[in-house]
């Protein structure tokens, strides 16, 4: 036959390596030039929406558009294979996650550290649209850690914060429950 009939897909793994050869036989301005150009236009929104936090922290709607842009970025990244940049914005995500229920409030080290992923996110996509015009690696190398584990350090602050110390002992396995009511009632 004249047309060759597409083998079926019959996993998900099967349909993501599919779309990927399909993304790298298109041409590369289609294929990366529209999603960085997404992701660049969402940490603008990231950056007003923390200009507009400044002057009223307990604006939700801007909440909700920096956790919507951290999100379409980490959607587009990951599509994409683009670990470092999918990592890094999964977290702030998931920071944002935590603001928009309470959990964590906004204040300077959280502003911070969200402006520290706006940069390094930047970076990283410049850093693609770079490999991608030298047909060099897409990823830049630059070390996300540190800023996750700031990130990482805000959310378990704000955990501990809500417990009592019997229940972050116990929840540690430094002792156990029975210990923590023996104290208690001793105390009182």
């Amino acid at each position: 036959p004249l047309v060759r009939t597409p083998r079926p897909v019959d996993r998900l793994g099967d349909l993501l390596d599919h779309a990927k050869r399909a993304i790298r036989q298109t041409p590369k301005t289609i294929v990366l030039c529209a999603p960085n150009v997404e992701s660049l236009e969402a940490l603008e929104s990231i950056e007003v929406g923390l200009i507009d936090l400044e002057q009223n922290p307990d604006d939700m709607e801007s909440i909700n558009t920096i956790f919507r842009s951290f999100h379409t970025i980490k959607g587009v990244s990951g599509f994409l294979g683009l670990e470092r940049i999918n990592k890094l914005s999964h977290r702030s995500e998931n920071l944002l996650d935590k603001i928009r229920s309470g959990e964590i409030d906004i204040e300077a080290g959280v502003t911070d550290v969200i402006l520290n992923s706006v940069d390094l996110l930047k970076q990283m996509i410049e850093g693609v649209q770079i490999g991608m015009d030298n047909g060099t690696d897409l990823d830049t190398g630059i070390n996300v850690a540190p800023v996750i584990a700031r990130i990482e350090r805000i959310q378990e602050t704000a955990a501990c914060g809500t417990k009592r110390l019997g229940e972050i002992l116990v929840d540690q396995g430094s002792v156990s429950p029975q210990v923590v009511e023996e104290a208690v009632s001793k105390q009182k």
